[in-house]
């Protein structure tokens, strides 16, 4: 999982569905400091989770 802002939007890449995610827009999330926290906050709650999906998907 990777959150960015880097086309002006922020979005996720969700590298355990696909290798080459291109991103999803996350709708209502402007580029701030309270959405920062939130993707922030997402990570690390849910970092094994996403680990254990990639792995399971990609290096198995």
């Amino acid at each position: 999982m990777k959150y960015d802002t880097s086309h002006g939007h922020c979005h996720a890449h969700r590298f355990y569905r696909t290798l080459n995610d291109k991103g999803e827009r996350l709708k209502g999330k402007n580029i701030s400091q309270a959405t920062f926290n939130e993707c922030k906050q997402d990570i690390m709650q849910n970092w094994k989770n996403y680990k254990k999906s990639y792995v399971n998907k990609w290096l198995k």
